[in-house]
């Protein structure tokens, strides 16, 4: 019977994402970067550059080639397809969706938590609208997350060889999508929220771990490696030019980010009242299902308000955390009104979301 309802939850995900991210996706026009990532990929199928991209003729090294090789296979199978192309993101955020849920079910004994979160996530604005367009951003997330879910099964596991193995084929896909960018964003905080949280045991694992450092290294490292040897000019002026531009380009404030929580769109009033759960719930201080998201969500903060360069589209992976906060809220309401036995500052707080 549990194994019937977890399907059907699948099923149910997998319906609400085909909505979310497919239905009528032609109908945002393309801006500058997207217009450059399917001109990219058209280049890649007509021009033969599978390995070295090429955007208006001219070398186009700033970013890994899997997105493109992805979007480039929507052009081969669909010639000037926005819909098909935005819809090969749109299966990189119903991965995204999926593994989130997956990772919700290993850190929560409730049944509903899980898939309220996700609900949640999958109806975030940032999340609508990257996994409606052909950006970039949403491979390398989605398949970090995936590399995070395979880690968090390994850290419980005693048998974790395969699970180690399978977490380094996704970070290195990750870093095949946008380099390093989800590992400073994603994995980094997670990593140190979890070992303060859990403190899993590492006792004949790190073995394992070596060997997926090794695999993300290769599946992630091996095009660079490629361009730098029959590229080296190039990628070294490409190399400098990102580097400036992340010190000089769109640079804002270390608080530009305070307003983060808009990003969730119509929850950005529920994830307010999950930031201050914890001020007025002994309960949830104590509770390490509610404590990981909170630290994840904030460290997730800290280290892209430390980078010069600040994009709204930057704080997609704050959303993972901030919806199982975001869940978590909901879930501990729901329990507290069947009993009876809410604080004043609940009943105001739910009120008001109401």
């Amino acid at each position: 019977m549990g194994k019937a309802i977890f399907n059907w939850k699948v099923v149910f995900i997998v319906i609400l994402c085909s909505i979310t991210f497919f239905v009528n996706n032609r109908v945002v026009v393309p801006d500058i970067m997207e217009s450059r990532n399917i001109v990219t990929a058209r280049e890649m199928v007509y021009d033969g550059n599978w390995i070295v991209p090429t955007m208006n003729g001219d070398l186009r090294l700033e970013k890994p080639p899997l997105p493109t090789w992805i979007t480039a296979i929507a052009e081969i199978i669909s010639p000037d397809s926005l819909a098909l192309q935005r819809g090969m993101a749109g299966i990189a955020a119903t991965m995204l969706v999926l593994f989130f849920f997956f990772i919700a079910k290993e850190f929560s004994d409730k049944d509903d938590l899980p898939l309220v979160s996700t609900l949640i996530l999958t109806t975030c604005y940032n999340i609508i609208l990257i996994g409606r367009t052909a950006s970039w951003d949403i491979y390398c997330h989605a398949f970090m997350l995936g590399g995070i879910y395979f880690l968090i099964k390994a850290f419980k596991s005693r048998k974790s060889g395969m699970y180690f193995i399978s977490a380094g084929i996704f970070m290195g896909l990750s870093c095949m999508s946008k380099g390093p960018v989800s590992f400073y964003a994603l994995l980094l905080p997670f990593i140190i929220s979890y070992y303060i949280c859990f403190t899993p045991s590492m006792k004949g694992k790190w073995k394992w771990v070596l060997y997926m450092v090794i695999l993300a290294i290769i599946i992630g490292g091996w095009w660079y490696s490629y361009i730098y040897i029959f590229h080296h000019e190039d990628m070294n002026h490409v190399a400098n030019k990102e580097a400036g531009a992340w010190l000089s380009r769109s640079v804002r404030p270390w608080y530009y980010y305070w307003k983060f929580f808009l990003e969730t769109g119509i929850w950005s009033l529920l994830l307010l009242s999950a930031i201050f759960l914890p001020f007025w719930s002994r309960k949830s201080r104590s509770d390490k299902s509610m404590l990981f998201p909170y630290l994840w969500m904030f460290l997730t903060l800290i280290f892209l308000s430390l980078l010069p360069e600040k994009k709204s589209r930057y704080l997609l992976p704050i959303l993972i955390s901030a919806s199982y906060l975001c869940g978590y809220l909901v879930v501990y309401w729901n329990e507290l009104f069947k009993v009876n036995r809410s604080h004043n500052l609940d009943k105001i707080a739910y009120s008001v979301n109401a």
